[in-house]
């Protein structure tokens, strides 16, 4: 009885002192009780110590699990690389139960990711707040990108660290330079913008980059010293290049460049147009030039022709209405110009046409230029040409569409669009006559020209002025009819098999065709019924202006 009230009275006080005062306390009670009672028998003392040790013991367990912390830290320091964030789990930080670590929430607020340093972050729960050491560190080396492994220079001229450099990049400040076994022991080793050899041969050498932290990547270049006095060549340099007013253009589009030692040293080339004011109209000179390791140069000089991109209309016809068109050749012609080309890419088979009828107001191709032109024949519409408007404007390129009768007729708002847009509307014929316009009577062809004319003269406020032959058929006699009539017919100088709207081709190998096929002044007959060219379509303009050219446009002349 007298341990289990020692024990009650001990216990309700213990939490409040610790274990060495509560052991203390208890010494000093059964002293007292010793000293007031010295003539109690041996008995009576050793049986108070065992209630005093069993008291002791009883409590010692009881005061265990007096005042412990629901959760405790697992480490002081947490380390973080810089640009990584600490991880919301609590238990990465803390230990305790699963139901105490439920309650925490981890502080990061004060923490600087992307700055080396130390901060403090904290583990809060409800009873308690936990404060960690985050030390955020940059162990991470800089990258390196260099333009090639292998470097020529001539004996006694200088590598510079921009020859060989591409780039190099860090979350810190970065030293970089050329060094010679260089290793993180010495890594204060002084770095050099460049190297210089007096002799021939091979060296090898390094470029290091360090960081304002200590971290280093170290790589080797071969570094050739050869007696080289042989220039680069130059390939794909174009003599003439043409600009439209207002747009600069690339003269060093697909020019490469080979040196006998460097290999293809592509990179280095660089364009001199400052003469060129891309502004104006006129010509100017230009240069385009190259350097390999050892200093030789290679220039081409290339002149540019700065240009308004409207296509040259002549005006002067030699046909008028009423003319006596029984004195023209009625003989068919049929249009085609075969594969072979020339040395820029130009149709050969064309010349034929441009010598015996090119005097009938006829564009077969348009004079070399850097500018292309799009024409798209409107027979049907098939739910394409929305979208091919779509594309046009956004690209800010203008087309001509040839349109017939029915077309007009039945797609009013197409075609307003089309003149609205700044496109031109040409004429295609009223019935698109399968076998050609060269078959019908002289009056039923200058109805097919004048009908289209006057209806959208009379409902679109538009005077045409460009026409096209259905299926390219025609003869002499068709021409000047067609030039009485105040038109200029346009032919072409690519086409491909898209109009047969059930059998379309594949988009990717059309697309590949017609831009291999592109040359200076050429002039594109797509159908606006292909899916096929709805779908390449602004791939297709975008290849153009890739190959250096910009697409023209037809304007009126008066």
């Amino acid at each position: 009885m007298l341990v289990y009230l020692l024990i009650q009275h001990f216990n309700t006080v213990q939490c409040k002192k610790g274990k060495k005062e509560y052991r203390e306390d208890l010494i000093m009670f059964f002293k007292k009780r010793n000293s007031a009672s010295n003539k109690k028998s041996r008995a009576v003392n050793t049986m108070a110590a065992f209630v005093l040790s069993g008291a002791m013991i009883v409590s010692a367990v009881s005061l265990s699990g007096c005042g412990r912390a629901p959760v405790t830290l697992n480490a002081k320091t947490f380390i973080l690389e810089q640009g990584n964030s600490m991880p919301e789990n609590a238990s990465i930080y803390v230990k305790g139960t699963s139901e105490e670590l439920a309650k925490c929430v981890v502080n990061t607020s004060s923490v600087d990711y992307n700055t080396v340093g130390t901060y403090t972050a904290e583990i809060v729960h409800p009873k308690k707040t936990l404060k960690i050491e985050v030390k955020v560190v940059d162990t991470t080396a800089p990258s390196v990108e260099l333009y090639a492994s292998e470097f020529s220079i001539a004996p006694g001229q200088p590598l510079q660290l921009t020859d060989v450099l591409k780039s190099v990049s860090d979350n810190a400040s970065v030293t970089v330079g050329f060094a010679d076994d260089i290793t993180k022991a010495d890594a204060d080793k002084q770095l050099s913008d460049s190297v210089t050899y007096s002799e021939a041969g091979a060296y090898n050498s390094e470029i290091c980059a360090k960081d304002a932290y200590g971290n280093m990547t170290v790589v080797p270049i071969v570094i050739m010293v050869v007696n080289d006095s042989e220039a680069p060549v130059l390939s794909g340099v174009n003599s003439t290049v043409y600009a439209t007013v207002g747009n600069p253009v690339d003269i060093t589009a697909n020019v490469t460049a080979t040196d006998n030692i460097d290999g293809d040293v592509t990179s280095r080339i660089t364009a001199d147009t400052s003469a060129v004011d891309f502004n104006t109209e006129g010509t100017y000179a230009a240069s385009i030039s190259v350097r390999d390791g050892s200093g030789n140069e290679a220039r081409a000089d290339v002149t540019v022709v700065v240009q308004n991109a409207s296509a040259s209309l002549n005006s002067g016809s030699t046909v008028t209405i009423g003319s006596d068109f029984d004195a023209y050749s009625s003989e068919y012609v049929p249009f085609g110009f075969g594969s072979e080309v020339d040395e820029n890419n130009r149709p050969t088979g064309l010349q034929w046409y441009i010598n015996r009828f090119g005097k009938y107001t006829t564009d077969f191709i348009q004079p070399e230029s850097n500018y292309v032109y799009l024409t798209m024949d409107e027979g049907y519409e098939y739910g394409l040409t929305e979208g091919i408007l779509d594309t046009l404007k956004e690209k800010n390129v203008k087309a001509v569409f040839f349109i017939t009768l029915p077309y007009a007729k039945e797609n009013p708002d197409l075609v307003q669009r089309m003149i609205d847009e700044g496109h031109v509307v040409g004429n295609h014929s009223v019935t698109h006559p399968a076998a050609g316009l060269s078959t019908l009577s002289v009056e039923q062809q200058i109805n097919e020209v004048k009908e289209v004319n006057d209806y959208v003269l009379e409902h679109f406020g538009y005077q045409m002025y460009l026409f096209r032959f259905p299926t390219g058929a025609f003869s002499e006699q068709s021409l000047a009819i067609v030039q009485s009539q105040g038109y200029r017919s346009v032919f072409w100088s690519f086409a491909y098999r898209d109009w047969v709207v059930d059998d379309q081709p594949d988009v990717d190998t059309s697309l590949q065709n017609a831009l291999n096929k592109v040359h200076g002044g050429a002039i594109y007959l797509l159908h606006a019924e292909s899916t096929t060219n709805a779908a390449m379509l602004a791939d297709f303009i975008d290849g153009v202006r890739a190959k250096g050219y910009e697409f023209g446009y037809y304007s009126k002349v008066d």
